[in-house]
């Protein structure tokens, strides 16, 4: 069977024709550029919806040469999407997405179940990434959905209309385009999903993270789909009281990965110690946004498709493989090596492993008397 998608799109993922594409098409997020000045000549039309290239404080010849450097990228990208057009491994995982969601395109998503992981552990198309997400956050919250009715996220709006805050939106995604303005239609959005959260959620206090989240929602859902996808990160994949304003379940899960590098990268454990470097002064970053303060969007997101399927264990998964990949350089970890090991090289890896170790720290910390 050929596969629905024969035409690469300049997001350097497929342009798939399906009939439940994405909010925002692979052809939308490329074709948004900076246009401040300079600027606008050496904006990128990158491989991820609408990040761009920073060539603050660039001028004269240097701009010139940047200006060269980007055009080389494109130029590059676009034979890179010619050569993946052709590659059988890449046509053979569409062909196996084509397959499973024509199974399924007249009615919902099942809820994930192996062959959906097994998609999944190899990334989402881009342009079935929408629908997919979509069936994940309803499957998660559907019984709150279902308790709360259809008019809930806009009953939340109305109680949050006079909230004036918007401190910290301009710096969400500072590089993604659609997020540069604080008046942009995708800020304005954002803002709504996190001051409906806030009355949908009220031990849940405002924190950095919960942009991140949000952000990366709307990028591929519509403005209520993102507030419920905001719901299944909270509530759902993460561990309780993860974003309250302790974030102990995020100190807890520190612990637990520390003990994890342990068991499983043992060298760099010994190493880490002879130079007292302490791990989790950058780690929970990596948990409070999914890795987003830290890989490029083309890594990042495949976690997310991940994360969204199989929950907050993978997050350990990555953590690990990230760690052990640290004889690289970030910038050149390419999401295919690093699921590799993840889901290969650090098995066996039972989730009720994790469980106890996060049970035992949880109870250690409640244990301890905190300074009022």
């Amino acid at each position: 069977m050929m596969p629905l998608n024969s035409n690469i799109a300049g997001s350097g993922e497929a342009a798939i024709c399906t009939p439940n594409s994405p909010t925002t098409t692979a052809e939308e997020v490329n074709a948004a550029t900076v246009s401040n000045n300079q600027d606008e000549a050496c904006s990128s039309t990158l491989t991820t919806p609408a990040f761009v290239v920073d060539c603050s404080g660039v001028d004269g010849g240097d701009w010139l040469m940047r200006m060269a450097a980007d055009s080389k990228k494109r130029s590059d990208d676009i034979w890179a999407n010619i050569e993946l057009g052709q590659n059988k491994e890449y046509i053979e995982w569409l062909q196996r997405w084509d397959s499973f969601l024509v199974n399924h395109v007249l009615q919902p998503l099942p809820s994930p179940n192996t062959q959906m992981k097994t998609l999944v552990r190899f990334g989402i198309p881009h342009a079935y990434r929408g629908r997919v997400w979509k069936s994940i956050v309803n499957f998660l919250t559907n019984n709150i959905q279902a308790e709360t009715g259809k008019g809930y996220y806009a009953c939340l709006l109305k109680k949050a209309e006079k909230i004036q805050d918007t401190s910290n939106l301009i710096r969400t995604l500072p590089t993604n385009k659609m997020f540069e303005k604080e008046d942009s239609q995708k800020a304005q959005m954002l803002k709504n999903v996190l001051y409906a959260f806030r009355f949908h959620n009220k031990e849940v206090e405002y924190c950095q993270g919960l942009n991140r989240l949000a952000a990366i929602g709307l990028l591929y859902l519509q403005e209520a789909d993102a507030f419920w996808f905001l719901v299944s990160c909270v509530e759902y994949l993460q561990p309780p009281d993860y974003y309250t304003p302790s974030l102990v379940g995020a100190v807890v899960d520190q612990k637990v990965l520390l003990d994890l590098v342990q068991e499983k990268i043992p060298n760099l454990w010994v190493h880490l110690r002879q130079v007292d470097v302490d791990l989790t002064l950058f780690t929970l970053s990596w948990f409070l946004t999914v890795f987003v303060d830290t890989l490029s969007h083309k890594i990042y997101i495949n976690i997310f498709d991940v994360f969204l399927c199989e929950g907050n264990k993978v997050l350990f998964r990555f953590a690990l493989a990230l760690l052990k990949s640290v004889n690289q350089k970030f910038w050149m970890v390419d999401y295919k090596s690093l699921a590799d090991i993840a889901f290969n090289q650090m098995n066996p890896f039972p989730a009720k492993a994790i469980e106890i170790k996060r049970a035992n720290y949880m109870a250690h910390f409640k244990s301890v008397p905190r300074s009022k």
